[in-house]
């Protein structure tokens, strides 16, 4: 497994790990992912690492041409309920 490198997009890469702080306040199986991730290494790598997974997660969604599906029991954490 390859993970992202620097010969990508900058732009992207920072896109990227924004998009995962905020995905962060979720709870769905990629917030799971991360902190898995985040007890064994350290804070960057889990974040460059679920940031890949997000990638490859929309790049099947857009190829397949598929809406999100987050699963069951995901819970808004900020709001401190389960969303419908």
């Amino acid at each position: 497994m390859v993970g992202i490198t620097r010969e990508g997009s900058g732009w992207l890469r920072w896109e990227l790990t924004q998009a995962v702080h905020s995905h962060l306040r979720h709870e769905t199986n990629l917030t799971r992912f991360y902190r898995r991730l985040a007890r064994k290494k350290p804070n960057q790598v889990a974040v460059m690492a679920t940031a890949r997974k997000m990638l490859k997660t929309v790049y099947w969604m857009l190829r397949n041409n598929e809406p999100f599906h987050p699963g069951p029991g995901v819970v808004d954490l900020v709001a401190g309920r389960r969303r419908p």
